[in-house]
């Protein structure tokens, strides 16, 4: 299903790396030759790092795994092959992370200049709370998302349950790779100081696997516990029906969302769609292409899709300031910059272009409307509207270098 987005995204390699992992590490486990294996994981488990700064905790599971197996030879051949792939990265952004000639650039740099709620927690633990929160609101949306549980309202609740018997019995019979990476992984989702939909797609093989593993285990503990025959008779028809009432919402959704023509808008991750549709992407890359030359720098908040589309380089036109967009949950002001730091900020970096996208799907796209729109305003001479794509969602303006 996460397949099935009109554009790419690199949340789908890093999901391929972090199953590809535990299929070489199920593989080590039953060769005798184990030092091939272990290097490949490692290899595998380096690159994942260097997609996603989220594959830390696939990274500490194997060396926990390892440690606590009393492999302290793969252990070691394990953590200096990570640590050699990684470093130069790490070493990189050490030392360019202080010497970025724009605000607008912290963002590239640094994946993000917030701390996690674990590390804030000593000296402010409301805001810790506040993070972990609205994380865990965030993560119940995710997996309403995931379900598509609100084709059914209420049916989101006994999942939650059949998904708890499923981790609790995994958690009783997996390797400590898989459990480590689970709880590691939960943990930063938790404590990230960002919304935790686009972090859970790497965990959404586990999280079927645990629906599946949910339904016996919630079969066998209920024949334990309960000693009325009819009342464990019904229960477990309920944990039938409501496993039943998934894969229906599931094929049927997912025949609408795969074949459905809806060019009005765009699929992205979770089943979720952009109220645009991929013609004006596609108009808007063409007209790029053909009015520009490879030095044009573009301010547009699809920077990565512009520059994989266009070739051309492209930066957010807004400070990344995560905290202040999701927190407190329900009640976030976002804090993206003024107009008059904005164009400084493009002014210096040379910045030719700015591409507007206007569908305001939430509260982030919103400020980046209100911003967007005040920006243009405030230039002494107007910039010129140059493209309107034949949907009028995007627009495309020429910024004056004032």
């Amino acid at each position: 299903m996460f397949s099935f987005t009109d554009f790419t995204v690199s949340d789908i390699l890093f999901l391929l790396l972090s199953l590809s992992a535990f299929v070489i590490f199920d593989a080590s486990e039953k060769c005798a030759s184990r030092r091939g294996s272990v290097t490949l994981l490692a290899v595998i488990v380096a690159l994942g790092c260097l997609t996603r700064s989220a594959a830390a905790p696939l990274a500490v599971a194997g060396a926990i795994h390892f440690a606590w197996s009393k492999r302290y030879r793969d252990l070691t051949h394990y953590v200096c092959l990570v640590v050699l792939f990684v470093i130069p990265w790490w070493l990189w952004v050490g030392t360019h992370s202080n010497q970025t000639t724009s605000s607008l650039l912290d963002y590239y740099v640094s994946y993000s200049s917030e701390p996690p709620a674990f590390a804030i927690m000593w000296f402010d633990p409301f805001g810790a709370v506040e993070i972990v929160w609205g994380n865990l609101h965030y993560m119940a949306e995710a997996l309403d998302l995931i379900f598509q549980s609100k084709i059914i309202p209420g049916l989101l609740l006994p999942v939650g349950l059949i998904l708890l018997f499923g981790v609790w019995q995994s958690f009783n019979d997996q390797s400590v790779f898989f459990r480590s990476y689970v709880v590691l992984y939960l943990g930063l989702v938790v404590a990230w100081p960002f919304p935790s939909a686009r972090y859970l797609i790497p965990l959404a093989p586990g999280i079927y696997f645990f629906l599946f593993r949910g339904v016996q285990a919630a079969e066998i503990h209920l024949s334990n516990l309960m000693t009325s025959e009819t009342r464990r008779k019904i229960l477990c028809h309920l944990v039938r029906v409501t496993f039943a009432l998934v894969v229906v919402v599931h094929v049927g959704w997912i025949s609408y969302y795969r074949f459905s023509k809806d060019v009005t808008t765009t699929r992205v991750w979770f089943g979720e769609r952009l109220p645009a549709s991929w013609r004006g992407f596609s108009e808007t890359f063409e007209w790029i292409r053909h009015n520009t030359d490879e030095s044009t720098i573009l301010a547009t908040s699809y920077d990565p899709m512009y520059y994989l589309y266009t070739g051309r380089r492209a930066i957010q036109p807004a400070l990344y300031k995560p905290k202040t967009y999701f927190y407190p949950y329900g009640r976030a002001v976002p804090d993206i910059g003024t107009p008059a730091e904005i164009r400084a900020e493009l002014k210096s970096l040379g910045v030719g272009f700015l591409v507007v996208h206007r569908f305001n799907d939430d509260e982030e796209q919103s400020a980046h409307s209100r911003l967007w729109a005040e920006l243009i305003r405030s230039y002494r001479n107007r910039p010129e509207l140059m493209f309107i794509s034949s949907d009028s969602k995007h627009r495309i303006y020429a910024l004056p270098q004032e």
